[in-house]
């Protein structure tokens, strides 16, 4: 099964930039009830090792508290002009959820999942560019919406996701999660 470790990034702002997304063609937002930061996207796993991967989470949340996290501003990678993502970002908070996905990377290796190539950069996936047909929408959607305050969002829990892909888009249920003090 196809699967990540995330934490929920739901505000009443963000299923508005969701709206305004889905009228630019050839952009795909992901659902509002889908919205989080991935802190690590382990790909696919066999059902025996849903309990190892909790048990690792359990051991790397241990000591971690509770904290809020703001977002603010919309940006793109790999850029604005040639936009593959488009994401909301993170500024209060930001180094509460890079401590997290480190903490959870070193105990994911002693399992054997292999770390991260590149530095983590929280962030949520607001949308998926399929095509670029409408790139000066998409630019100017990034440059409005670059310095929006888009809430703050209580992070308590952490889970372990399981992703169905569809036509649709992707599918999400949660298979286990470990609450913060």
């Amino acid at each position: 099964m196809r699967t990540f470790i995330a934490v929920d990034a739901h505000t009443s702002a963000l299923p508005k930039l969701l709206e305004e997304l889905s009228s630019i063609r050839g952009v795909k937002p992901v659902s509002p009830e889908s919205l989080h930061i991935t802190l690590k996207f382990l790909g696919e796993i066999e059902e025996a090792q849903v309990e190892e991967v909790h048990s690792a989470m359990k051991r790397a949340f241990e000591d971690c508290s509770s904290f809020k996290f703001s977002i603010r501003g919309v940006g793109a990678f790999p850029s604005a002009r040639s936009a593959r993502v488009i994401w909301a970002g993170i500024t209060e908070g930001k180094d509460a959820l890079i401590e997290l996905q480190g903490k959870l990377e070193r105990e994911l290796l002693r399992l054997g999942f292999p770390p991260e190539k590149r530095a983590f950069v929280p962030h949520i996936t607001l949308a998926r560019v399929k095509s670029m047909q409408e790139r000066n929408k998409i630019a100017r959607f990034i440059a409005e919406h670059a310095q929006d305050e888009l809430g703050e969002v209580l992070a308590s829990e952490v889970k372990l996701m399981k992703s169905i892909l569809t036509p649709k888009g992707a599918v999400y249920s949660m298979l286990r999660e470990v609450r913060l003090k």
